[in-house]
C-alpha cells in the first residue's frame, strides 16, 4: 500500500530508505537508534522535507517522483510531530476545528460527524481543555490535542513520531487503546515511531528497522542509514542483527492468546498461538488486562526479554523444548541466542560456557523456562 525509495544526502549523513509495506492496512513501528533518520523519513513521506531523489507512492497516488512533488496539504496525511506544533493563537477547540476545515477543503471524504468528534475528545480526555490555548497546556496535554487534530483531519495515512512520549501511564494506555480501535475501525494504515517496546507491542504488527553504519570517505566519517529489515514484528525483534534496536535489553515481541488471570499474584496466563499447550505468565501494571490486538480471539503481544528466558533442567515440568538457531558474538561477557520454542522465535542470553555447551549438544536442543513476560503499558 505504501511504497517508497528515498535518498537524502546530509553533510555527515546519507540516507537511503526503501520499503514496501503490506498491502492490507497495518500499524508499522519504525525503530532504530537516535539520529538514524526516522523523523526525517516521516517528514519526507509527509512532504515537509524533500528527498534528493526517489519515489513515494501510496495506493494509486504518486506523492513524489522525478518532476512531481505533491504538496503536504494534498497528500491527506495525518502527521503528529515530536513537538505538538499547535497553533498558539487558537484555543484547543479551534485547533481541532482547523483539522476538519482542511478535510472539507480537500473534498476527499465526508466530515466526521459530531458524535465521532466528541468520541475523540472524550477518549483523549480533552473536554476540560477546549477553551484553553496551547501555552496553558502541559506537554502531555499538547500531545493529546495534536493526536486528536491528526485523527479529526480524516487522513488516508497516519504518521506518528513518538506521539505519547510526554503522557503519564494512565493517559498513555487510554490513548493507545483508543488509537488501536480507531485505526481498525477506519481501516487506516499507520507508521509509528517509538523507543518504548511495551508501547510498540500494544499496537504494532509490523516493523521497519533502521540500521546505521559509519565509514570513512575522503577522510571524513560519514554515517549511512538504511532500512535493514521490514517484516512482521515478531520476526524483526528476534533478528540478531536488529534486536537490540528495540530496547536496552534484546526483547522478542510475540503474539499470544490470553487465558486467565491468577488470583494469587495477578499474573496473566498466556499461550503461544502456534502451540496452545505451551504457556507462561504475563505481568501487567497492577494486573490490568493487556491491550488486545483482537478482542474476539483474545490475542495480544507479549514482550519477552532475552534475560528472562533461562536454561532449565530436563525434568522441569514447566520447561519448554527449544533449539538453538543462531548465536551472536559475545558482548559484555554474554551471548544473545536466537532459539526456536513452541514454533516461535525467541531470544535468550547465555554465558560463554553455556553457549559453548549448547553448540556441542546433539541437535543443539535444550529446555528453557520463561521467567516472566511483560504486556500492556508498564
Amino acid at each position: 500500500m505504501l511504497n517508497f525509495d528515498l535518498t537524502r544526502n546530509l553533510p555527515q549523513h546519507r540516507l537511503r530508505f526503501r520499503a514496501r509495506l503490506p498491502s492490507e492496512p497495518t500499524t508499522s513501528v519504525l525503530c532504530g537508534a537516535n539520529g538514524s533518520g526516522k523523523t526525517l523519513l516521516l517528514s519526507m513521506l509527509a512532504g515537509v522535507e524533500q528527498p534528493d531523489r526517489g519515489r513515494i507512492a501510496y495506493a494509486e497516488n504518486l506523492f513524489f517522483a522525478e518532476g512531481r512533488n505533491l504538496p503536504p496539504d494534498k497528500r491527506r496525511i495525518g502527521y503528529v510531530f515530536q513537538e505538538a506544533l499547535l497553533f498558539p493563537h487558537m484555543s484547543v477547540a479551534k485547533n481541532l476545528d482547523y483539522a476538519q476545515r482542511i478535510n472539507k477543503s480537500l473534498r476527499a471524504a465526508s466530515l466526521l460527524d459530531k458524535k465521532e468528534r466528541n468520541a475523540v475528545i472524550d477518549a483523549l480526555s480533552l473536554s476540560r481543555l477546549l477553551a484553553r490555548r496551547p501555552s496553558r497546556l502541559s506537554g502531555g496535554e499538547q500531545q493529546r490535542v495534536a493526536l486528536a487534530r491528526a485523527l479529526l483531519a480524516n487522513p488516508q495515512l497516519l504518521l506518528l513520531d513518538e506521539p505519547l512520549s510526554s503522557l503519564d501511564r494512565r493517559h498513555r494506555r487510554e490513548a493507545l487503546e483508543f488509537l488501536q480501535r480507531w485505526l481498525r475501525d477506519k481501516n487506516l494504515p499507520c507508521l509509528y515511531v517509538s523507543h518504548e517496546i511495551e508501547e510498540v507491542a500494544c499496537i504494532a504488527t509490523h516493523a521497519l528497522v533502521v540500521a546505521t553504519k559509519r565509514g570513512n570517505e575522503a577522510g571524513e566519517t560519514i554515517a549511512h542509514s538504511r532500512i535493514a529489515l521490514s517484516s512482521a514484528i515478531d520476526v524483526a525483534t528476534t533478528d540478531l542483527r536488529t534486536s537490540t534496536l528495540t530496547g536496552a535489553c534484546p526483547t522478542a515481541v510475540v503474539p499470544v492468546r490470553l487465558q486467565e488471570q491468577r488470583a494469587l499474584d495477578g499474573l496473566w496466563t498466556v499461550a503461544f498461538l502456534e502451540n496452545p499447550a505451551a504457556r507462561f505468565h504475563l505481568s501487567t501494571h497492577k494486573g490490568a488486562p493487556p491491550t488486545l490486538l483482537d478482542a474476539h480471539a483474545r490475542t495480544t503481544h507479549a514482550c519477552i526479554r532475552a534475560e528472562d528466558v533461562l536454561l532449565a533442567e530436563r525434568d522441569d515440568p514447566h520447561a519448554l523444548d527449544a533449539r538453538l538457531l543462531a548465536l551472536a558474538a559475545p558482548r559484555d561477557g554474554s551471548h544473545t541466542a536466537q532459539i526456536a520454542c513452541a514454533r516461535q522465535r525467541l531470544l535468550m542470553q547465555l554465558s560463554t560456557s553455556q553457549a559453548r555447551s549448547l553448540q556441542q549438544t546433539k541437535g543443539k536442543t535444550c529446555r528453557v523456562r520463561i521467567r516472566k513476560a511483560q504486556g500492556g503499558i508498564l
